[in-house]
């Protein structure tokens, strides 16, 4: 029995079987399935937080797919408009992506710098503009406290543990101190932890495999399907803000046109036969008196509504500008922070992926502009391109239409320089400064690249730019002819009542 005993204990310190002896090789698995499975969690919550952008893109007005980090569950961006709901999304996700795919050590080394967290785009999201908080406004800590909450529900704590293979690694070493030193390490023991380390690289480029794809779809439709929803949803809530201000002032109009007729009907009803006679002038000029300060009354509230209508039109497109360009600067800050497809290491079957190559139409328009030097084609860089601003002076209400001017800040006058004395003998050259034409004004441009998403994004926000640019000149002109009308009316009425007066005291009517 005693050597059965001993025959067993020696199999299974060889083996490493039993509880005593095979609990260093049970040990080293189960860490290397937490390391896999962490990692494998981390990508599914993040295809699921894909999914509900993807979702809020497609159809805001519905439910979008469930996620653990939606920004709907959380109070402080439950009620976020969607285009803001969308630049946070898109943020986090990018921001993830980059602590997940580091923690992959999916890039070369080369590019491994360029895309950690560290260097992950500033994006705000809890305002519409501007594109990015500042320091110390409390708007950054608050995104940074939403980044932060969500980010550990997708990834749980992949963002402090170490990186995948550093975690593998660690669990080698772990075993190999257990046995003392990696020349005592067991026969057992090598062979398992020689399995474990392959299938640790198998289930990471497997993992690393489905973050790239999942870039490429970010890259190739993603991006530009949610900037045009972000777009489209930044239109309609400003040009709905836009009637909503207008129809306050519009409706101060109505009231002020009802009260101005009442007033004139109860005078024009005052004037009656008797207040031709003489004895009655007192009255008739208390009546006249009243009328004029009526008139004067009516007109100088018109001039104030008209003013207001001007307020309400330049407040909304400058609103609409700042929030149209901090979208812009938003959307292009987090594509650029997507990494390329060269930047990932290589993969099985990445031998038979080609990048795509610069048009023969480029290379011969780069030729013609005097570019001598090779062209890189390797794709691991975009072109650079500074997508220009949108144009600032069309929002301009038309002077002609009798529209009060803005009240701008003057700068301050500069005191005059005295005039050089010309050297003796010499003639005084009189140098006239012709004042360069700036141009349009233009917001300012972004540095990006250039790609066909970059294109799509800068076309889309072109578009709402002429969409909202005419919505704005045609309530410009609406509102115009609404304050036009009621002048119209007060200078009919005017006349009408001078006519009424002329004609009750029988004086001649002037010949004009």
């Amino acid at each position: 029995l005693n050597q059965y005993a001993t025959a067993v204990e020696t199999l299974c310190e060889r083996d490493g079987l039993g509880r005593k002896h095979g609990a260093p090789r049970r040990n080293a698995q189960e860490q290397v399935r937490t390391i896999i499975a962490r990692a494998a969690n981390g990508v599914t919550e993040l295809k699921a937080f894909l999914a509900y952008a993807k979702g809020v893109a497609e159809h805001p007005e519905d439910k979008p797919p469930e996620s653990k980090a939606s920004l709907r569950s959380l109070k402080i961006t439950r009620d976020l408009p969607v285009a803001s709901e969308l630049r946070g999304a898109l943020h986090i996700l990018s921001a993830s992506f980059r602590s997940l795919t580091t923690h992959l050590s999916a890039y070369l080394p080369d590019y491994a710098s360029a895309h950690t967290m560290d260097s992950t785009a500033a994006v705000g999201f809890i305002r519409e503009a501007p594109a990015a908080s500042a320091p110390g406004d409390g708007y950054q800590e608050k995104e940074s406290s939403v980044r932060s909450e969500c980010m550990m529900q997708l990834l749980n704590v992949i963002p402090q543990a170490p990186g995948f293979n550093a975690g593998v690694k660690a669990v080698e070493e772990e075993a190999v101190k257990h046995f003392g030193g990696a020349d005592k390490l067991p026969e057992f023991m090598t062979s398992a932890l020689e399995s474990l380390r392959k299938s640790a690289e198998t289930n990471r480029q497997e993992l690393c495999l489905q973050m790239r794809a999942m870039n490429e779809e970010l890259r190739s439709g993603v991006m530009a399907g949610c900037a045009r929803t972000v777009f489209r949803d930044c239109f309609q809530r400003k040009v709905e803000q836009l009637h909503g201000r207008l129809d306050e002032v519009h409706r101060d109009v109505v009231v002020a046109a009802r009260k101005a007729d009442q007033a004139r009907s109860a005078h024009e009803g005052k004037l009656s036969p008797a207040l031709a006679n003489p004895n009655a002038a007192s009255t008739l000029q208390a009546l006249c008196t009243s009328e004029a300060s009526r008139h004067e009354a009516a007109v100088a509230e018109l001039v104030e509504l008209r003013a207001r209508f001007a307020a309400v039109l330049r407040e909304e497109a400058r609103d609409f500008l700042d929030a149209l360009h901090a979208h812009f600067l938003a959307m292009i800050r987090i594509l650029d922070s997507l990494p390329l497809h060269p930047h990932f290491e290589s993969l099985p079957g990445d031998a038979e992926v080609q990048i795509p190559r610069m048009s023969l139409k480029r290379l011969r328009r780069l030729q013609a502009g005097g570019v001598t030097e090779p062209v890189d084609q390797s794709g691991v860089k975009l072109p650079d391109r500074t997508w220009e601003g949108v144009l600032l002076d069309e929002f301009v209400l038309e002077p002609t239409a009798a529209w009060p001017e803005e009240e701008v800040e003057k700068p301050p006058t500069p005191e005059p320089e005295e005039p050089k004395k010309a050297a003796k003998g010499k003639k005084e050259e009189v140098v006239v400064e012709q004042e360069e034409d700036p141009g349009p004004k233009r917001s300012d441009g972004v540095p990006s690249f250039r790609s066909p998403a970059h294109k799509q994004i800068f076309r889309q926000r072109n578009a709402t730019y002429d969409g909202y640019l005419s919505t704005w000149r045609q309530l410009c002109a609406e509102k115009h002819q609404e304050v036009q009308a009621r002048e119209v009316k007060e200078t009919e009425g005017k006349l009408h009542w001078d006519g009424m007066i002329r004609q009750l005291l029988q004086e001649p009517v002037e010949e004009k």
